[in-house]
């Protein structure tokens, strides 16, 4: 479980940054 916790934490991160990546391409 708490390896489940920490992946989806990290998904989480990782989605975020890719979000403001693609944000910072389209403007």
């Amino acid at each position: 479980m708490a390896v489940t916790g920490h992946s989806r934490i990290t998904c989480c991160k990782l989605w975020i940054i890719t979000s403001n990546e693609q944000q910072l391409v389209m403007s």
